[in-house]
């Protein structure tokens, strides 16, 4: 039988802290546990490189993404890097997008681990520097290698107002 964690992660907006509630139905192996302990980290991670102020959009695509991830925006059809595609361009798209908030994070839902697995649903919440608020429900499905760094990311959400920076990365 597979072991799952289930946590609900909710981030607190002033210090980038997490509360957790954990609710553990556990029949697997303590290895198991320890990759899907190490996969909600790398998650929480993802999320604070994600975050403004404080984040960096280039350590997430540098160092928590793996070399040559799948990275697809599902409902747009954006394959925003991947086999053929260059990861520089999308960091590059990140980096732009970074430049137009003052403020965004991350609000988590449920978030699964299970093995090599991630699932989780949350919100978008964003502030732009011209004062304007922004935000959007998503969840997405990731995948890690062994080394801890996500492979594969399958996002589902609504059109961002960047999706155009995403396409272009991805015809690199």
């Amino acid at each position: 039988m597979r072991s799952v964690t289930q946590r609900s992660l909710q981030a607190r907006s002033e210090n980038q802290e997490y509360s957790t509630k954990v609710t553990k139905m556990t029949s697997g192996s303590s290895k198991q546990l320890e990759v899907e302990q190490r996969n909600l980290g790398v998650i929480k991670a993802w999320a604070e490189a994600w975050r403004l102020p404080g984040g960096s959009a280039a350590r997430m695509v540098d160092e928590i993404y793996a070399d040559e991830p799948d990275v697809v925006a599902v409902l747009q059809g954006h394959r925003v890097s991947g086999e053929g595609n260059f990861k520089q361009a999308w960091r590059k798209a990140e980096l732009q997008i970074e430049g137009v908030y003052a403020e965004r994070k991350i609000v988590f839902g449920t978030v699964i681990a299970s093995g090599n697995s991630v699932a989780f649903e949350g919100e978008v919440r964003m502030t732009t520097k011209e004062g304007e608020s922004r935000g959007w429900p998503f969840s997405a499905f990731m995948v890690f290698n062994e080394e801890g760094r996500i492979v594969s990311d399958h996002t589902y959400m609504p059109d961002s107002p960047h999706g155009q920076l995403f396409e272009d990365a991805a015809r690199c």
